[in-house]
């Protein structure tokens, strides 16, 4: 009776080890699943979008290379860089100027409130960006190619960014971005910080 009673015993351990890795494994599982639905619609931050001026035709001039618009209020974001699906900003992005390769001329981008972004590229034309205030989320990267110019007369505001690219840019507002460091590169032209805890020129 002894060893039938330590047989059982031995049994119901193995069983409930058994289904302690089983229900281990259902727990991955349903983690993994968690994740796999979470993910893509939390992953919409780090999503480009180019600026389109000329609406579901591909490019982003209406005409004589130029795109003027106010960010924050126009409709004027495509969510491929042929630019022919436009549509409003989302917060947090990344900004692209612009969609296709006609905005190739000199001009003007107006910001409405505060736009947040999650980096900035220039890659067509000589842009401005004025008006509102320009929020770049922590580590964002500001890029201008070869040959690119632009000005940034907004407000910079946020905390750690870095300006990377050997075109030139300009930053002509009064700066409020603290509590992190910018890394920005010679081709930098600084003329206002008001409250930055660190520029660093590299």
């Amino acid at each position: 009776m002894c060893c039938m009673q330590n047989n059982n015993n031995r049994v119901n351990e193995k069983v409930a080890t058994a289904f302690s890795a089983f229900a281990g494994r259902l727990t991955c599982i349903a983690l993994v699943a968690l994740a796999a639905a979470w993910l893509p619609q939390n992953s919409r931050a780090a999503t480009s979008l180019w600026w389109d001026a000329n609406g579901a035709t591909a490019g982003a001039s209406p005409g004589g290379g130029l795109a003027t618009g106010t960010w924050g209020t126009d409709i004027f974001w495509s969510t491929t860089s042929a630019g022919t699906d436009p549509g409003a900003w989302t917060s947090g992005s990344i900004a692209i100027f612009s969609a296709g390769t006609d905005a190739s001329g000199t001009f003007t981008v107006t910001l409405n409130g505060t736009q947040t972004a999650g980096g900035v590229t220039f890659e067509d034309g000589t842009l401005t960006l004025t008006s509102g205030t320009l929020s770049l989320s922590a580590g964002s990267v500001v890029t201008l190619g070869v040959g690119r110019s632009a000005v940034i007369d907004s407000v910079i505001a946020g905390t750690t960014w870095t300006k990377t690219g050997s075109g030139m840019l300009t930053l002509s507002g009064t700066n409020s971005f603290s509590g992190g460091r910018a890394q920005l590169k010679r081709s930098t032209s600084a003329s206002s910080f008001s409250t930055c805890a660190s520029v660093t020129m590299v």
